[in-house]
């Protein structure tokens, strides 16, 4: 048991190792020598913890060039019973999709884990993930709600072993599949409703700051499908729902008030939709 042990520290301390950064893909690891050293272990335990890396493809061993860490091609052979999913679950929009994920998941036999985003820095938490990998867990879905400036751990986590799908903010890499909503269409669509029940008169969007890739995205598609009188009217971004409501009751009074009111309202997410639709109740009681 106690030889056990040693070995899957070795095998920790190893992986660490790659998600922090401190041993890139290419480069070679410590000596058998050095790592009996290190850890105060057996060569038996060394080689035992080596060949477990080398099992999953993490590691391999070349004669003359001593072990290196691997660039992984493609994802890593595993079932798909076991995802976790880390998103920013007190959106609305993210909330509202959670049943049917539920039920996707169910559907094929699989277990759905959310882990929630407190504070935007998913990308920022290799320990975490180590702490997936000791538990089994090999498929990841990134739903980032905040920009990210640095990816560099995407490609760690794919030399380890980790499958990634990173959802709503378009990046190019090669270590995870990128899924991103197809703006133009949807907006294109929304404006077309609008039209058809409203006729042609402006159109106004609720947005935030377009510092997510996504939102920017949304934005461009209202302006490109809007025409002439479209207007995209910025809210903070507010995390209190009262302080957030009573901003948009009143961005939706000025614009109503204006010699051209909008015909219509588009909503960058469903936290400003979920404003809008509450801001139109209270004002349709105003107006009785």
């Amino acid at each position: 048991n106690e030889r056990a042990k040693i070995y899957r520290l070795i095998e920790r301390e190893i992986l660490s190792g790659i998600l922090h950064g401190r041993v890139h893909v290419g480069e070679g690891l410590p000596t058998e020598s050095a790592l009996m050293v290190e850890h105060g272990a057996s060569r038996v335990s060394v080689r035992r913890a080596l060949s477990e890396l080398k099992d999953q493809g993490i590691i391999s061993s070349t004669a003359g060039r001593g072990t290196q860490v691997l660039s992984r091609e493609g994802g890593f052979g595993c079932a798909l019973d076991f995802v976790v999913l880390i998103a920013p679950v007190h959106s609305p929009f993210f909330s509202s999709m959670m049943a049917p994920l539920d039920h996707l998941a169910a559907k094929r036999g699989a277990v759905l884990l959310y882990k929630h985003d407190f504070d935007g820095k998913m990308l920022q938490s290799p320990d975490f993930y180590l702490k997936l990998l000791e538990r089994g867990a090999r498929n990841l879905v990134l739903w980032p709600h905040v920009p990210q400036d640095d990816w560099s751990l995407l490609d760690r986590l794919r030399s380890v072993g980790m499958n990634i799908v990173v959802v709503d903010q378009e990046h190019e890499t090669a270590a995870a599949d990128v899924v991103a909503l197809d703006s133009d269409h949807g907006m294109q669509s929304l404006v077309q409703e609008i039209r058809s029940r409203s006729g042609n008169g402006p159109l106004r969007m609720l947005a935030h700051d377009p510092h997510l890739p996504s939102e920017h995205s949304r934005q461009d598609a209202f302006r490109k499908s809007a025409g002439d009188e479209h207007k995209v009217c910025l809210a903070p971004r507010l995390e209190d729902d009262a302080h957030r409501d009573a901003f948009i009751l009143q961005l939706i009074k000025d614009a109503l008030e204006e010699s051209r009111p909008p015909v219509g309202f588009v909503c960058s997410n469903g936290g400003l939709g979920l404003a809008a639709a509450r801001a139109v109740s209270v004002l349709r009681k105003e107006l009785v």
